[in-house]
């Protein structure tokens, strides 16, 4: 417990002082279908009845050493009586997936083979997710009637630091 609050401290602490260089990503419900055999990894960040956060790695197929060959996504999913919401951000390419974890209330820790932007090459990088934002308003969601266009449009920002 202890290293959990250190570790979110230290991540909070970064954050503040790296505004400037956290990255917004917006949500998307088009352009993310995917093929249930090229998903090479699920983890489940969170599984409550009110929401569920998860990271998953599609693959993208070939093989290359000079690029990423999958593609990483952090979910939400709110499922409800009369209607369900969810929102989807893509993370972008990868090489390899490592681990991610939950370090605090809306924040996440993602451990990856990324990209080195000036090489192309692989790189390992950790990545820091703040989806606060996100998480608030998809539990705000509120609809009485199958057809909600509240749940059926939804969007939101969530911003990732490295």
């Amino acid at each position: 417990m202890k290293r959990n609050s250190i570790i979110g401290i230290m991540f909070l602490l970064s954050i503040l002082s790296n505004t400037c260089m956290a990255k917004t990503i917006k949500s998307t419900r088009t352009g993310t279908a995917v093929e249930i055999s090229r998903i090479v990894e699920l983890v489940k960040l969170i599984e409550r009845p009110d929401i569920q956060i998860n990271i998953t790695v599609r693959d993208l197929g070939g093989a290359s050493e000079i690029t990423p060959t999958q593609e990483l996504f952090l979910t939400l999913y709110r499922k409800g009586d009369k209607f369900s919401t969810d929102a989807t951000f893509n993370l972008g390419p990868i090489y390899d997936f490592k681990s991610a974890t939950k370090i605090a209330d809306g924040y996440y820790e993602i451990f990856i083979g990324g990209i080195d932007y000036q090489t192309s090459m692989p790189k390992n990088k950790l990545l820091f997710i703040n989806a606060q934002q996100a998480i608030k308003e998809i539990l705000k969601v509120k609809c009485e009637h199958l057809i909600c266009p509240a749940s059926d449009q939804f969007k939101s920002i969530i911003t990732i630091d490295e």
